[in-house]
């Protein structure tokens, strides 16, 4: 029988598969820059220095308890995970599940560039900047795309990462 937190689990990835579909929809244009700006400062800034060279990748790992263990820590820090990618929204946001036999709940990836090429079940290395807790409301406000809360829930205030490479992993 299925532990509650492996039911938690499943129902996040629902419901994060639902919640993205609605973001994919929802937005367009200069979707890419509000993204960024939706972000706190320092995940802007992190992502910056790792688009010129100059940030210092804390962690480059599986997408595990070890790595979840960490968050809080690295908050705004540059991290690499190596993840399978479920419920992936064109043009730019995913849902990464942790490695196979891992309690943690599966984190939410949204990309500064399009995922062209990058399909549910595949294995990805993501480089972004992380942060501790996604803040919904706030999101709304700086992009202007309203969400549906209820399908968010699972996501607000939960880490997230600001991605700025994501590459399948062969």
């Amino acid at each position: 029988m299925p532990s509650h937190h492996h039911r938690r689990s499943l129902r996040t990835a629902a419901a994060g598969a639902v919640a993205l579909a609605a973001l994919g929809l929802a937005g367009c244009g200069s979707q890419e820059d509000d993204l960024v700006d939706a972000f706190p400062e320092d995940a802007q800034e992190a992502a910056v220095d790792v688009a010129d060279g100059s940030a210092e990748v804390v962690y480059d790992g599986v997408f595990d308890g070890t790595f979840y263990e960490q968050v809080e820590d690295w908050d705004g820090e540059q991290v690499t995970l190596t993840a399978q990618a479920d419920a992936v929204v064109p043009p730019n946001a995913l849902v990464l599940v942790p490695e196979a036999g891992t309690d943690v709940d599966p984190l939410l990836v949204l990309s500064e560039s399009e995922l062209d090429g990058v399909e549910a079940g595949e294995t990805v290395r993501v480089t972004g900047a992380l942060g501790a807790a996604f803040d919904l409301p706030r999101f709304e406000e700086d992009t202007g795309v309203e969400l549906p809360d209820d399908r968010y829930d699972d996501y607000d205030a939960e880490p997230y990462l600001l991605a700025t490479s994501v590459e399948v992993v062969q």
